[in-house]
């Protein structure tokens, strides 16, 4: 495994950044020889799920966004990509009928929700995600609250109904 001084990190950032972006592989950061750090390449879904469930204040902020966007005073960039003559694809077609459901639903919750409409359990959607059943659950959690329903059957109804 890669190691790097904090010397030569402060002075190199940028090469070291690119190289674990690039190789995918983990850089030790070291001072006077022992190990302080680590610059680790990043998911950026398992990255969304760790700040929707460790950061408060930007999750305050994301439902303000969300209300703004209910209320008209802001357009999802799908309208906005639309008026450009910029052409989706089938599986952005998919998600903006989803879209259509609850335009505040993140990518991640959106991701799930499509795939509880195939039918998944919380189990086999956290497998295909990588992620943990229980962070399924608290983002199956936020979707039927932006869905304006209480049970997990009527949130695959109108997925349906949508897809």
């Amino acid at each position: 495994m890669a190691s790097v001084g904090i010397r030569q990190l402060q002075r190199d950032t940028s090469a070291v950044v690119d190289r674990v972006a690039r190789t995918g592989r983990p850089t030790f950061v070291t001072n006077r020889g022992k190990p302080v750090a680590a610059v680790v390449p990043v998911d950026l879904e398992a990255f969304e799920d760790f700040v929707m469930a460790n950061a408060p204040t930007f999750v305050r902020s994301m439902r303000l966004a969300d209300r703004d966007l209910a209320s008209g005073r802001v357009r999802p960039a799908a309208d906005v990509f639309a008026e450009l003559g910029v052409v989706p694809t089938p599986s952005q077609r998919r998600n903006e009928a989803v879209h259509g459901l609850a335009p505040s639903l993140t990518d991640r919750e959106r991701q799930i929700l499509l795939l509880l409409i195939e039918g998944r359990t919380n189990s086999a959607i956290a497998e295909s995600l990588g992620i943990a059943p229980k962070t399924v659950k608290a983002h199956l959690g936020r979707i039927m609250a932006k869905l304006g329903v209480t049970e997990r059957r009527q949130a695959l109804k109108q997925g349906r109904s949508a897809g």
